[in-house]
């Protein structure tokens, strides 16, 4: 890992969501993959080949400037839907590269229609009424998260099993930078905001609030270390946080550092954040920078 951080995608996962969601819809309903928000942040270049492998071939983003993103991914045998924005100077891309997009307002039907005329080719349109019929969206559940813990607890409400079905795909990661002893009484990271009561060995972790790390964590996040479960203390900086590893004797430079997902027997899932940092999944996910590296495993 080159990168200050890496975020790992369970293909595995992905595959179990997308069955579990395919038989609770039953066989004759069409799916479209709703990719849209860099796939929910867990990357749309990793995440539109896995979900071709289960055998869909629809998928949903929102604007047009996504749309480019997934063309370059996608089976050109599949289609793709534009929910949202289209700029204008992306309608000729959008109709000549036949992708479905809504239709909300006359002047988006006009340019359609124009557009349609000049290249002599047929505009697929979707009419934007409040009605899902013979295909479903399927939207942050493919990657193993509730849409709300109201979806969740309906879910298992009335079944024996009361255990959530789907698997999280994402593992997000970083390692130990470097290792200090601090003595008490002398204060950590910027703005004096944590005071030593005690000598302390503290960790340097390269990620901050740049990488999606929320600066609301401060003084308040964990991180899992050598299976551990370990405190950030100090203002979570743009680049940098740090974490108190006093009872962690072994601890070295370049051991992994877990910030979402599993290490061992512990794990930290995107809910604790949401607890912590009063972000919804949706919000923690799709802040994920796009520079961080994605990568796919089984």
């Amino acid at each position: 890992m080159s990168s200050t951080s890496i975020i790992e995608i369970n293909q595995n996962s992905i595959e179990h969501n997308i069955n579990f969601l395919r038989n609770h819809f039953g066989k004759n309903v069409k799916i479209s993959s709703v990719v849209k928000g860099n796939a929910y942040g867990h990357g749309v270049e990793v995440i539109v080949p896995i979900i071709q492998s289960c055998e869909i071939n629809h998928f949903s983003v929102f604007s047009s400037c996504e749309a480019r993103c997934v063309h370059k991914v996608i089976n050109r045998s599949n289609k793709m839907m534009i929910m949202g924005f289209i700029a204008d100077e992306d309608f000729e891309w959008v109709i000549e590269n036949d992708i479905e997009f809504y239709i909300s307002d006359l002047y988006r039907a006009e340019k359609a229609l124009n557009i349609s005329q000049k290249l002599k080719k047929k505009a697929l349109i979707h009419i934007d009424i409040e009605t899902r019929m013979d295909m479903v969206r399927i939207g942050i559940m493919q990657y193993g998260f509730w849409p709300s813990k109201e979806t969740l607890i309906h879910y298992i409400h009335n079944r024996k099993e009361k255990k959530d079905p789907l698997k999280r795909a994402i593992n997000w990661k970083s390692k130990v930078m470097s290792i200090k002893i601090i003595k008490q009484g002398e204060f950590i990271g910027y703005g004096n905001n944590f005071l030593a009561l005690s000598d302390m060995k503290i960790v340097v972790i390269p990620v901050g609030y740049s990488d999606g790390f929320s600066r609301s964590l401060s003084n308040q996040g964990i991180v899992l270390i050598n299976g551990k479960r370990v405190s950030i203390i100090g203002i979570v900086d743009m680049n940098m946080i740090i974490a108190n590893v006093s009872k962690l004797p072994k601890v070295k430079i370049n051991d992994e550092v877990v910030l979402v997902g599993k290490q061992g027997s512990q794990n930290l899932s995107v809910a604790s954040f949401e607890q912590l940092s009063n972000q919804v999944n949706y919000e923690l996910l799709t802040r994920l920078p796009q520079n961080i590296e994605r990568i796919k495993t089984i």
